[in-house]
């Protein structure tokens, strides 16, 4: 609630909240995952948006682009893919690699003793602020501002690591050994396979989660249709919120809803996990099984 800025005294990280509404799904490998829809005060409706947008209005156009390049973002912070893979850090394989096991051991990556996965650890809280009455603090070593530059660095960092664990799309086929059961397979592995991720390559090799995304090097607005380009570096990430996802330290997918058929859309998409069956009971059982078996 402190994120929304709900029964606080300040405004959430996306501004004013009106109302919101979530629900947590259990996943296949017991994983919890939230669903969630946000209203923010005093907003637009997309049609009163797309107005302004074709009227040409330059002042509205460039503070509801700075606006979403704020609030939610498709790459990394530090760099692009490249370059975050070798900066961070790889835990080693006995210590695990994070409920996601999106990245595997890489001898190109950075080896670091006493690291720690951020997926399997707390957020760390910003230092406190700095004292000086000026907006602007002139003292280059003023201890609060050095720690602040410090945490601020970090953050950033650890965002990009949690995002390379968690957030990089990989296209898997829909049918392969992992979910594909067999005649020879036994009751719990059977249940297992049910249960498994299915991939998201269809028998035509196409991707259902439409990944790769479309690159948008600069966001744009088409003077034609008023449709909105928000700039996206990375084509095999969602749109994230920096913030969420430190504070969350798993995977996250924020979209800002500047359409009628998308809003139609994901509230149909949230609704059908709110009234999602759970995982039957010999399905649970059978995956306690084989996590206690590894």
């Amino acid at each position: 609630m402190h994120i929304l800025g709900v029964n606080t005294t300040h405004a959430g990280i996306f501004g004013e909240t009106a109302a919101y509404y979530g629900t947590v799904e259990q996943q296949g490998r017991l994983t919890l995952h939230l669903h969630l829809l946000l209203w923010i005060a005093s907003a637009l409706s997309p049609q009163e948006i797309r107005d302004k947008l074709m009227s040409q209005e330059s002042e509205f156009q460039k503070a509801l682009i700075d606006y979403l390049e704020t609030t939610h973002r498709g790459e990394f912070l530090t760099g692009d893919l490249a370059q975050v893979r070798v900066r961070v850090p790889n835990a080693p394989r006995k210590f695990g690699s994070g409920i996601h096991e999106i990245i595997e051991n890489n001898d190109d990556m950075l080896y670091v003793p006493g690291y720690k996965d951020p997926t399997q650890t707390l957020p760390e809280i910003p230092p406190p602020l700095c004292k000086s009455e000026s907006i602007e603090c002139t003292n280059n070593h003023c201890p609060e501002c050095v720690q602040s530059i410090q945490w601020w660095g970090k953050y950033e960092e650890t965002v990009d690591d949690i995002l390379l664990r968690s957030n990089m799309h990989t296209c898997k086929p829909m049918y392969n050994d992992d979910t594909v059961i067999k005649s020879t397979d036994t009751a719990s592995q059977s249940a297992v396979k049910r249960s498994a991720y299915r991939g998201c390559q269809n028998r035509e090799g196409e991707c259902v989660k439409r990944f790769p995304r479309d690159i948008v090097s600069e966001s744009a607005v088409d003077p034609d249709d008023g449709h909105l380009d928000i700039k996206k570096l990375e084509p095999m990430m969602n749109t994230i919120t920096p913030e969420l996802t430190y504070a969350i330290r798993a995977n996250t997918d924020v979209t800002s809803l500047l359409s009628g058929t998308a809003i139609k859309a994901v509230v149909s998409y949230v609704s059908d996990y709110i009234t999602k069956q759970s995982l039957k009971t010999h399905q649970i059982f059978a995956l306690l099984a084989d996590i206690m078996e590894k």
